[in-house]
């Protein structure tokens, strides 16, 4: 092989199409293969045929809709791949805001037969905007060497579909992630989907967050036509952003360096925090799409100032805000802010950087203005104090700032140098490529390419914003994956123009000077996919250790031991209340509960009155609950972390059990050794309609 003197590309005698197909499906089933293993290969292909084709479906769309909406402000220089990326991220805000207007606006809007044909006409749309390159598309025979590449993006496909199997709430239990998806990410738009429309839910705090990613996964229930039948394309649809960063970074970088855009693109792609985050039905991977999209609109904006890119670096800003707040500070605020520094020199710019916030303003404020409706503050339930609670109690507002304030200095820098070693973040491999990447561009200074000198201030910005303005889970700096990439990419570009001009007598002609970034490349791939196995294999083991059987690749939430076990105590009809447990995607439809935020409604009776029979029969009366589901352990938990309600204590619920002469509740989870609950159970069940028939 060698490089290609203009672009620094990969050039060579070319490989076979066909090889490099058959090893890029090898690599993939090779892949899932080893890690579902025989027990779970047949429910993960069942899921992947029946899940992985709406969830693409839904990105074909968006990029009809997306083109149709934004095509006449591209500017004329744009590049076919930089148009395509954008009308994707462009048309899945659209379909994400229509699902909420069409929800929010009508009773039986969220049903298969509107929003499929919806999708066919996105796929219309798709097909005109692309008319005029069917013509122009043809198979190589042989491709390039550098499209090697794509066999490890392959394997890392194998690993995200491997995990994406996995029914939620089974991944991400060591971090506690999987208690996000079961809780709001995926249970929000079920209660949306199974009420028929979008509205105000007070029992959950994390139902007023910008929902741009939620959408999608309630339009993917309607595609299904149910809830649960549509919780693995919510997975699908979150992996496919990842997809979308990669695509973005590999064809749409500004620049002719195929070494920088190709080896950024596989080392976005196999990163273990990538890898991880694909399984969970999650939002932190939108934010790269729209932040890759972001980097390369603000690179063409920076060598060609314009209103039209400044536009298109506004537009990637909102949509990325439009789907978590965290996104101001480690997406728009960065972009918006290098933006902000250019036009200091440059004031003549300073109306584009404007029309940049106007956008992302513009592109963000349906979420704001239904907060607003809602609540009345537009960032509920941020900025409390500035804005109003909306209808929470102060003790709400306490625990909510405690609980999500920065940590103590010395604990920020412990977690500071713990997020280099979570192998559930960017990798050791990507932090150490791009920390030399970074060194290199500071030390050439003004022969540093935009790129560098761009993704240098982005990832200043990002772990600053981080360390100082959250509460630091390593999660929160996905977007920080982006700009890493990019500058280890970089680094390997220089290393092979680096080789170029090694004398024959150091560098045999032979390796064409490619062998030194090609092996630096090879291993932290390899690492990098080494440690996304390993991370696999972790939450397989955790799982064996919590009961789910080893083949549980395929399973849907409704098949999980608990929700059996649940089905199996409770009659039909019977309605549960989970006090202080708001995992309830796996609980039959109709379960009340409340966030650790928010008030349940046996705490707003026991308010009012600590009569355990006027209780039993208010709880039975006038919200309908046959049974009482307690989680001690998950409100020991919240009493040593966030806080909880001090109505509800033990002295509560043996009361009710004592009114109702009912001795033993139907159901005692032994407590695990590791917890301290008095010699209690950890988790009870009472029947109420027993309890109320003895009391009366």
């Amino acid at each position: 092989m060698a490089v290609d003197e203009d672009s620094g590309s990969l050039s060579g005698p070319g490989v076979p199409l066909w090889i490099l197909c058959a090893a890029c499906l090898l690599g993939f089933f090779a892949a899932l293969g080893l890690l579902v293993g025989n027990a779970g290969v047949f429910g993960a292909i069942y899921v992947i045929l029946t899940g992985l084709p709406p969830a693409v479906a839904i990105f074909l769309a968006a990029g009809g809709w997306g083109y149709l909406v934004v095509h006449k402000l591209f500017p004329p220089n744009a590049g076919d791949g930089l148009k395509a990326v954008t009308s994707v991220a462009a048309g899945l805000w659209v379909l994400a805001t229509a699902v909420l207007v069409a929800g929010s606006a009508a009773d039986g809007a969220l049903t298969p037969a509107i929003w499929w044909p919806v999708m066919v006409a996105g796929w219309a749309l798709c097909a005109y905007g692309c008319r005029g390159r069917f013509r122009r598309w043809g198979l190589p025979r042989r491709v390039r060497p550098a499209s090697l590449i794509w066999i490890p993006i392959a394997i890392a496909a194998g690993l995200w579909l491997a995990g994406a199997t996995m029914p939620p709430g089974t991944v991400g239990g060591i971090t506690a992630d999987a208690y996000d998806v079961v809780s709001y990410q995926l249970q929000v738009p079920r209660e949306f989907y199974e009420a028929g429309r979008i509205s105000f839910l007070p029992h959950n705090t994390y139902s007023n967050y910008p929902l741009g990613a939620q959408m999608l996964f309630l339009l993917g229930m309607c595609l299904k036509g149910g809830a649960l039948d549509g919780v693995y394309v919510a997975k699908f649809t979150h992996g496919l952003w990842a997809v979308l960063a990669a695509v973005t970074i590999c064809f749409a970088l500004p620049g002719r360096d195929d070494w920088r855009r190709r080896s950024a693109a596989v080392l976005l792609a196999t990163a273990p925090m990538v890898i991880y985050l694909s399984w969970l039905a999650f939002v932190e991977l939108s934010e790269l799409a729209y932040l890759a999209i972001g980097v390369a609109w603000l690179a063409a904006w920076l060598d060609r100032p314009g209103w039209r890119s400044a536009a298109m670096v506004g537009l990637a800003c909102g949509g990325a805000c439009a789907t978590k707040y965290l996104s101001v500070g480690l997406v728009a605020g960065p972009l918006l802010a290098i933006m902000l520094m250019v036009c200091i020199r440059r004031p003549r710019r300073l109306g584009q950087l404007a029309l940049a916030c106007v956008v992302c303003a513009a592109i963000a404020s349906p979420w704001l203005i239904r907060n607003l409706t809602n609540t009345g503050n537009p960032v509920f339930p941020l900025a409390s104090g500035l804005f109003g609670h909306g209808h929470w109690v102060n003790e709400s507002v306490a625990r909510w700032n405690a609980g999500h304030a920065p940590p103590p200095i010395c604990d920020r820098f412990r977690l500071f140098i713990g997020s280099f070693l979570d192998e559930r973040g960017p990798g050791p491999v990507l932090w150490v490529l791009a920390a030399a990447g970074a060194l290199w561009a500071i030390i050439s200074r003004r022969k540093a390419e935009t790129l560098d000198r761009l993704c240098l201030g982005l990832v200043v910005l990002q772990l600053a914003i981080w360390a100082m303005g959250t509460h630091m889970p390593v999660r929160f700096l996905a977007p920080a994956a982006v700009p890493l990439a990019i500058l280890a990419g970089g680094l390997i570009a220089r290393l092979a123009w680096l080789a170029r001009l090694c004398p024959a007598r150091l560098l045999p002609a032979r390796w064409g000077g490619s062998a030194p970034p090609v092996m630096l490349l090879a291993g932290a791939i390899v690492l990098n996919l080494l440690i996304g196995v390993r991370l696999y294999r972790l939450e397989l083991r955790a799982n064996l250790t919590s009961g789910i059987p080893p083949g549980l690749n395929g399973l849907y939430p409704d098949e999980l031991p608990e929700m059996a076990f649940i089905s199996r105590l409770l009659p039909p009809g019977a309605r549960m209340l989970r006090v202080g447990d708001a995992r309830v995607l796996n609980c039959p439809t109709g379960t009340l509960y409340a966030s650790a935020w928010e008030m349940d409604q046996l705490v707003h009776i026991t308010r009012q009155t600590r009569d355990p029979v006027e209780i039993i029969r208010r709880l039975h009366d006038e919200w309908g609950v046959t049974h009482l589901w307690i989680n001690w352990g998950e409100i020991h938990r919240l009493r040593t972390t966030y806080g909880w309600w001090p109505e509800i204590d033990h002295a509560l619920i043996d009361g009710l059990i004592t009114a109702g002469a009912h001795d033993v509740p139907i159901f005692n989870r032994p407590v695990p050794p590791e917890m301290k609950l008095d010699g209690r159970p950890i988790v009870q069940l009472l029947d109420l309609p027993k309890l109320r028939g003895a009391a009366n």
